[in-house]
């Protein structure tokens, strides 16, 4: 269910997908396989019709039919860039780590790109913030000097000439994703008690357990079951390939007398 944000939200977001996730099949509560006759018509609509949201995810297990491992090779080849295949064992394995019954866990379905929950029993927010890794390389070479400010609005980790050895310079780096991720972590839970005081979602809140008999709001503690917010670690490609250019040119070879 997508949330109803306030205006000035709605008008800063406009144009990101909403990423409604349907999921078909996997194992049933109580085991088994729970493949019908409505997941193949619905990857029959998904194949024809191709349209890119709401988007498909279909979980296998190693007693998946025949016939439905094939039919998502059919709809994939189709073009659609969907469905996206989710393991049953692997994500039961991170439901039962997240304190789920195993029988919640086997229930569990897809919300936004690939993360599991229990819909209707769990409130989940997986997406609290992005913490871009490559600013902290930037960071740490200009001791939390914003070069397109000017103003240290970052920590200071030290100046380049302190950094003898790789390692030092690993170090200091890490001190910045530390606090990086400290801050988003913060700036999460601050937005999140605003949404309660400002935002509540009492039409979503029909339909998470709990929510009713406590008299409470989803985003007020009237779930059964919370997950997140979590953080999502962005950039980390760039981030590994800066930090082995920055350790082959400087530390290894020498090419240059500090990282900056």
């Amino acid at each position: 269910m997508i949330w109803y944000t306030p205006s000035a939200t709605a008008k800063y977001f406009a144009g990101y997908m909403p990423f409604i996730n349907m999921c078909a099949s996997g194992i049933k509560r109580h085991g088994g396989d729970s493949v019908n006759e409505l997941t193949y018509l619905i990857m029959d609509a998904v194949r024809q019709i191709k349209l890119y949201q709401p988007t498909l995810a279909c979980r296998i297990h190693n007693l998946s039919p025949r016939k439905y491992l094939n039919k998502i090779a059919d709809v994939i080849a189709a073009g659609a860039g969907m469905p996206a295949c989710h393991f049953d064992d692997a994500h039961i394995k991170m439901m039962l780590r997240k304190g789920y019954s195993y029988e919640d866990a086997c229930d569990y379905c897809l919300m936004g790109c690939v993360e599991e929950q229990r819909s209707g029993r769990v409130h989940q927010w997986t997406s609290g913030g992005f913490t871009q890794w490559p600013i902290c390389i930037d960071m740490a070479l200009h001791g939390g000097v914003l070069n397109s400010y000017g103003d240290r609005v970052w920590l200071d980790s030290g100046d380049t000439s302190s950094f003898k050895t790789y390692e030092d310079f690993e170090a200091a780096v890490k001190r910045q994703l530390d606090y990086l991720i400290d801050v988003n972590c913060r700036g999460t839970v601050i937005i999140e008690k605003v949404f309660r005081d400002v935002s509540p979602t009492p039409f979503m809140s029909l339909f998470v357990d709990g929510c009713m008999e406590k008299g409470r709001d989803v985003m007020d503690g009237g779930a059964v079951l919370y997950a997140g917010p979590g953080t999502i670690f962005a950039g980390l490609g760039t981030y590994a390939d800066s930090m082995a250019a920055v350790k082959y040119l400087v530390y290894d070879r020498k090419n240059t007398p500090s990282p900056s």
